[in-house]
């Protein structure tokens, strides 16, 4: 008698009687075109729609080429997948996989066809422009995605139970009728593409890498403003690192300590809330301070966007200091509107266009060496594959498929993620060399930099270099996010290392106030401190530390001061006695006891600038401490 395991396989895939011809006729023909259709949505439905859409945004010599591979790979997969599964068609796993191929259709079915948009909102996807979603993706996730997709994959294991139960005759007539459906669809896409085909063929391909836009090297003419410090009078620097997340910090420390000299006379404040989840609903708190957080906003129920609501906080702080005798530099007009900041800020203040985090990509290139990557094919397969897939895959999926405008299986992945990884590195890296000390008056200046932000490409063992290979990149990006994050944030530390060794070697480190603050963390990648009650909460620990004037020393860690990012500028507007609208004190001045923060996940769907509330998902309430779980209190219904 053979061993139970080789018993088990012996019985599952010994021929068996227990159906007649014509049901196992069915079963079968139902496991083929059921596979047959979820393979021609993927490789030829979808892209052939999308290609037909605008036959203009792709290369007239490669267009054959393109669209007769796409129908290669949806033979081959359906070979295999066909090939596959016809090893159970006479044994006991013939219902078991002909159930399972009826869920992934339907699945297919519903998410290509009903769920185009982000129902949690009510939101279309943004349109497509050059295969990328013109609002970056913005609107492509939810917090609520997964809940969603697995309880709706659960409904669809009912029907298909049903289906298979009661109407197996009239499901295998359904998708024979859809493949004909789908496949004469596509021919008249196809139609469609060649009468287009005909008025582009003799146009030049196009020639221009997406990712080399940075061959001007010249630095924006607001520098010498921009970076200037005085000599001899007070500077005030609030630095907002976009998505640093503590956790990240905190494992740097063990691994380098020699961190503890490079930020000499900072304390790090280890037990630090962020006001949100998201940028443009952290940012107007790290500016304002607590007036100006989601929760705080919405208690106002404004009578006009948000937009105009946060760029109030832009005009009182800067004018502030301006009214103080201060040489002002902000380093965005995000989130609000140059249309109402500028007309209500003082001449003096210098007001950072928007195209801020793209003019230093050009210096930090040449200076640094930065090498490009290469790519080899113009045929989009991967991004319409991508596509293909993305349209017929749970909302969980999507976010995975296509994340910060970069499909997962193209060339378009390392190019478009290059191109942003040069631009949010290359501030704090240009800063270290550009900056000067020729400011007659005393300097306040408000940066925003987003070396931290995704996409996350700087290699730590390489010099800080940029991932240069797709298929190294992409790897990683499937199997290794953490070691991609954490990686880009020691390139983060060390950048600003060297950027404050400027300030010492200038002469000015110790009439040098920085205050250094992220707007929300990135998820808990890295070195995750605390299980947080719920995963949409990791991104909550942000990165907080302050130097405040004529301070050295090793860096102090304080794990017990309980504080968020709301309390940034109150620590710079200190030195002006508090004169900023809506600041109070900072928690070095004035200390509370048994302190209560809140934190508001924020939907970052798009239009968000023109609401008049923040779109709030869930919202806790922490007491003394995030690192105490009893201290977490769900107040999403209401306190």
């Amino acid at each position: 008698m053979p061993p139970p395991p080789k018993r088990v396989l012996h019985a599952i895939f010994t021929p068996h009687k227990d159906l007649d011809s014509k049901t196992y006729l069915t079963y079968r023909n139902i496991s083929i075109f059921a596979l047959l259709n979820i393979f021609f949505l993927i490789f030829v439905f979808s892209p052939f729609a999308v290609y037909s859409s605008d036959v203009s945004q792709f290369d007239p010599s490669q267009t054959f080429q393109t669209l007769g591979g796409l129908f290669g790979f949806f033979l081959l997969f359906s070979f295999l997948g066909i090939y596959t599964t016809s090893f159970f068609y006479h044994t006991r796993l013939l219902k078991l996989g002909v159930f399972a191929c009826m869920v992934l259709v339907l699945i297919a079915i519903s998410y290509v066809f009903l769920f185009t948009g982000n129902i949690f909102n009510a939101r279309p996807y943004a349109p497509l422009d050059g295969l990328l979603f013109k609002d970056g993706g913005a609107n492509i996730s939810h917090p609520f995605a997964k809940y969603f997709d697995i309880g709706y994959a659960f409904f669809l294991m009912i029907i298909s139970a049903v289906i298979l139960y009661k109407f197996k005759n009239i499901a295998r007539i359904a998708l024979m009728a859809l493949f004909g459906i789908l496949v004469l669809s596509s021919l008249l896409d196809l139609g469609s593409v060649i009468i287009e085909h005909s008025k582009y063929a003799k146009l030049e391909a196009p020639t221009q890498d997406s990712y080399d836009n940075t061959n001007n090297t010249a630095i924006p003419d607001y520098t010498n403003t921009y970076l200037g410090f005085s000599k001899d009078k007070p500077n005030i620097i609030v630095l907002m690192s976009d998505t640093v997340q503590s956790d990240n910090f905190t494992q740097a420390l063990k691994d380098y300590p020699e961190l503890y000299d490079v930020f000499e006379g900072f304390t790090y404040y280890a037990n630090t809330l962020s006001a949100s989840s998201i940028t443009f609903a952290s940012f107007p708190a790290i500016i304002g301070g607590e007036y100006y957080t989601p929760y705080n906003v919405n208690k106002r129920e404004l009578k006009h966007t948000l937009a105009e609501e946060n760029s109030k906080a832009i005009v009182d702080v800067a004018n502030s200091f301006s009214n103080a005798g201060y040489a002002v530099s902000f380093g965005t007009i995000f989130p609000g509107d140059e249309v109402y900041i500028r007309p209500n800020l003082k001449k003096d203040v210098l007001l950072i266009p928007n195209t801020d985090h793209s003019a230093w990509a050009g210096f930090y290139k040449q200076h640094y060496h930065i090498k490009e990557p290469t790519l080899d094919s113009r045929i989009p397969f991967g991004e319409l594959i991508s596509l293909g897939l993305f349209r017929a895959s749970p909302y969980i999926l999507r976010a995975r498929l296509y994340q910060a405008e970069g499909w997962l299986f193209g060339d378009s992945l390392l190019a478009n993620h290059f191109r942003y990884s040069l631009n949010n590195a290359s501030k704090i890296a240009s800063f270290a060399v550009l900056s000067n000390t020729q400011s007659p008056k005393p300097t306040f200046k408000l940066f925003h930099e987003n070396t931290e932000h995704f996409p996350w490409l700087l290699d730590k063992d390489n010099a800080c270099q940029h991932i240069t290979d797709p298929s190294v990149y992409r790897s990683k990006l499937m199997s290794d996010k953490a070691g991609l994050a954490y990686s880009n944030h020691i390139c983060y530390v060390k950048n600003l290392g060297s950027w404050l060794k400027w300030f010492k070697d200038s002469g000015i480190y110790d009439n040098t106030k920085i205050i250094i603050v992220s707007d929300h963390g990135n998820g808990g990648l890295g070195a995750p401190l605390i299980d947080l009650p719920r995963r949409e909460l990791r991104n909550s620990h942000i990165f907080f530390m302050v130097k405040d004037f004529n301070t050295r020393g090793k860096l102090k860690v304080d794990t017990t001061t309980f504080v968020s990012n709301s309390d940034a500028m109150a620590v710079a507007c200190d030195e002006i006695d508090s004169q900023c609208p809506n600041i109070s004190p900072s928690f070095l001045k004035s200390p509370t006891p048994n302190r209560e923060l809140i934190f508001s996940l924020v939907d970052g769907g798009s239009g968000r600038q023109t609401n008049t509330k923040f779109d709030v998902i869930l919202q806790y309430k922490v007491k003394n401490s995030i690192f105490d779980l009893n201290n977490w209190t769900d107040i999403t219904n209401g306190e």
